[in-house]
Order: C-alpha cells, then sequence, then structure tokens
C-alpha cells in the first residue's frame, strides 16, 4: 500500500431536497430513485455485504502503485466499496446519482458527486483506475457506459467490476425457501417487463458473473468466495434492501411482507437465531488498450 499524499476533501454535505413518488426519491437526472426508498439507503450502507478485504486488494494491484494517481468509483452508492479502496490511491472520487445513496457516504476523504454515469464530470484521460460495484448491470446501453469509460481512463488504465450473486444459504431447506422468494416472487429469472418480474434490470446477468456484457477489451474475471455467519435479522434486512422488493411493496402494498413470512420461517429452522451463507464476490477487469 503507498502512503497517501493527498485526498480531495470536497464532501458532499447540504445536498438537496429530494422529491418523492410514493415514497420513492428522484436522482439527480430526474428519474425515479430506485434504491432511494424510505429508509432504503442506510439500510443497504448498513446490510449489504462487506467487500473482503483479498478482493479489495486485488482490485488496487491491478495499477501499479506508482500509478496509484487517480480512482474513480461509478454508481458508488454510499461508498462501501469506494471507501475501501480509496486508501490505495492519492485521490478518491465516489460519484451517484443517487442524493439518498450519497446522503450515507460518511469517508471525508473521498469527494462525492452527484451525476451520472454517462457523462462524468471528469476530464479525459485522468483516472488509474474505475470501477462499479454491484451495478454494472444497470449501466444499459453497455456501449455508451463504456464509451464514457474510455474517455476517462487513461491509457492502460483499468476498469473493475467488482459484484457478488446473490448469496446461498447453506442449510438446504432454508435456502429453497430464499430461493423461492428470489425467483418465484421477485422473478429474478425472468426479463424486465416479464409478468411476475419486478426488477428494473436483467438479474441473470450478474447472478452469471457479467458472462453477457460486452466488455470493449480482453475480460480477467477472478472470484473470491466466502461463508458468512448472519443473524436472521441481519439477513432479511439485506434482502430488504433488494431494489425488486421494494417495488414489489411500493406497487402491491401486500397484506402481509413477504420477507416477514421468510423470517419466521428461517427461525422456526435455526436453533440460535443464525444462518450460514456463501456469497460468491467477483471482479470483471480490463485494460484500456
Amino acid at each position: 500500500m503507498i502512503k497517501m499524499k493527498s485526498y480531495t476533501t470536497n464532501v458532499v454535505k447540504d445536498l438537496p431536497s429530494t422529491m418523492t413518488t410514493r415514497n420513492v426519491a428522484q436522482t439527480v437526472i430526474g428519474d425515479l430513485d430506485l434504491f432511494g426508498h424510505d429508509g432504503q439507503a442506510k439500510m443497504y450502507r448498513d446490510f449489504r455485504p462487506v467487500y473482503p478485504d483479498e478482493l479489495v486488494q486485488y482490485v488496487a494491484s491491478l495499477v501499479a502503485e506508482t500509478n496509484r494517481d487517480v480512482y474513480v468509483d461509478v454508481a458508488c452508492g454510499s461508498g462501501q466499496l469506494t471507501s475501501k479502496i480509496a486508501p490505495f490511491f492519492r485521490s478518491a472520487t465516489g460519484v451517484d446519482k443517487s442524493f439518498e445513496q450519497l446522503g450515507q457516504a460518511q469517508d471525508p476523504k473521498v469527494e462525492w458527486k452527484a451525476g451520472s454515469a454517462f457523462a462524468l464530470s471528469m476530464p479525459d484521460c485522468s483516472a488509474d483506475l474505475m470501477t462499479v460495484a454491484q451495478g454494472l448491470h444497470w449501466l444499459v446501453p453497455y456501449d455508451r457506459f463504456f464509451s464514457e469509460v474510455d474517455r476517462v481512463l487513461k491509457p492502460r488504465g483499468v476498469f473493475a467490476a467488482v459484484a457478488y450473486a446473490f448469496p446461498t444459504l447453506i442449510e438446504p431447506e432454508s435456502n429453497r425457501i430464499v430461493m423461492h422468494f428470489y425467483e418465484e416472487v421477485l422473478g429474478a429469472r425472468k426479463s424486465p417487463g416479464q409478468d411476475g418480474c419486478w426488477w428494473d434490470t436483467n438479474r441473470p446477468t450478474i447472478d452469471s458473473f457479467y458472462a453477457d456484457v460486452p466488455f470493449p477489451s480482453h475480460r480477467q474475471l477472478r472470484h473470491f468466495i466466502q461463508r458468512v455467519s448472519l443473524t436472521i435479522e441481519h439477513y432479511t434486512n439485506y434482502l430488504k434492501t433488494l431494489s425488486a422488493y421494494r417495488t414489489l411493496v411500493r406497487v402491491t402494498s401486500p397484506k402481509v411482507d413477504p420477507i416477514d413470512e421468510i423470517r419466521d420461517k428461517l427461525s422456526s429452522i435455526s436453533s440460535n437465531g443464525m444462518i450460514e451463507l456463501e456469497i460468491d464476490f467477483f471482479v470483471v477487469s480490463y485494460v484500456k488498450i
């Protein structure tokens, strides 16, 4: 790890008030914020999986220490990855269109910016490393996004998509219950717009490790599989951060919250209120030619 010399410290503090439609905020570009439902951004920060140190060190190592000047995290959310990668670079910027998510970003050593992934406010050929964490599948059309990445990256700069597939519960019956919710209730195996699909993006893309994403250069895939023990309460709060769940609840107003049912079922199986799960974190990277 290199010693930090100077960080940008222009932190977004007084974010503008957001308009809401049925408890959904608007983003900086004026569309509905699918990650800005009431309380969702804080839950995203508190309950989403934590990127393992081994993965963080690997991503940083994609750039030689002598070239670690400028790091940009696109669609940074509340900065779960941004703040872990930032200490390896001399300056770090996190960009997201969600005011709600940026309002939860807490690292004063990172410059947080509200903006579009398709029109970044960075100079041409300025970044040594660009990342997108758990968000590349949202950035369609891909050719338009990668064109912007190509503009901002320096020659031989690195782009890395960091993500994790939907976690697997180790106990078989618990996993069956959760996968039914994920696939049948939320429609994770269906395409957006199909009956029974509550996702606004193609969820199979991320569960197949971005195999169908047309990266502009030779891609390198690396996996980091972890087993984690969580309380059932923590895990079901993670489920509540899923955008498809939030959309389902907002649109249908179910009398019984499906995640409350999951919590009860998991609690009847677990003897101590804990569950064990396996998370397949992965990194898909390429070097700008």
